[in-house]
């Protein structure tokens, strides 16, 4: 095996645990760190008592966007000799991303600084407070959706890389496309006026835990 090919496997399993990274991260952020803004009785008065852990999330967040970066960095020579263009848009979108997760941070970080100033005001003030409330959870809300459309537009872009040039087993590459695909719809759906289907982002979960399985086993498969 040729030094190049040895780099392209030690690329890939590196990329494997950087993906981990975000797999573990994004459970981190979205289901444990955050959950109070959605919990009883609202982020408008959970904001401020739990300020400190969702400043945490906060900067996890920023960890999960450079994060992309540097996936998208350490692939790129990989990826440019199969599809320089390809390589390019997948760098791209992920500084794109850091971007949304930056305009998502703000929205969350808006919350505790909202619910601050709510548990400092009196009651006239707080009536006022009530009112726009709507509006301050709608800006986090679509950068949320925003941020997650970045997202599964890189890995439509890795996965058909992935599936394209056999970098992975190719089951593994055609899944990623369909769960990629079927979280597009659901998401974008959202700015339609529909409902997010939770049912439509769990084959994304498994191709993500497949893909990180199979990367920290065996790296990328090297160009013949």
């Amino acid at each position: 095996m040729s030094d190049s090919h040895r780099n392209e496997i030690t690329i890939g399993r590196i990329i494997g645990g950087l993906y981990l990274l975000q797999f573990v991260s994004g459970i981190l952020v979205n289901v444990v760190l955050t959950a109070p803004l959605s919990g009883t009785p609202g982020f408008i008065t959970n904001g401020a008592v739990y300020a400190h852990q969702i400043g945490i999330s906060a900067l996890v967040s920023f960890l999960i966007g450079i994060s992309a970066i540097a996936i998208a960095v350490m692939a790129y020579p990989v990826f440019r000799v199969r599809s320089h263009s390809l390589a390019l848009g997948f760098l791209a979108l992920a500084i794109a991303g850091l971007a949304a997760t930056i305009m998502e941070v703000i929205g969350t970080m808006s919350l505790v600084s909202f619910s601050k100033t709510f548990s400092q005001a009196g009651v006239a003030q707080q009536d006022l407070l009530e009112s726009v409330k709507p509006v301050v959870a709608s800006f986090r809300t679509w950068a949320h959706y925003s941020n997650i459309l970045f997202s599964g537009v890189g890995l439509l872009v890795l996965y058909t890389m992935l599936y394209r040039f056999s970098l992975v087993p190719r089951v593994i590459g055609g899944f990623g496309l369909i769960a990629v695909s079927l979280q597009l719809g659901t998401i974008g759906a959202t700015f339609l006026g529909q409902a997010v289907n939770f049912t439509l982002l769990a084959p994304l979960a498994l191709s993500q835990v497949a893909l990180i399985i199979w990367l920290l086993a065996k790296g990328f498969k090297p160009k013949s």
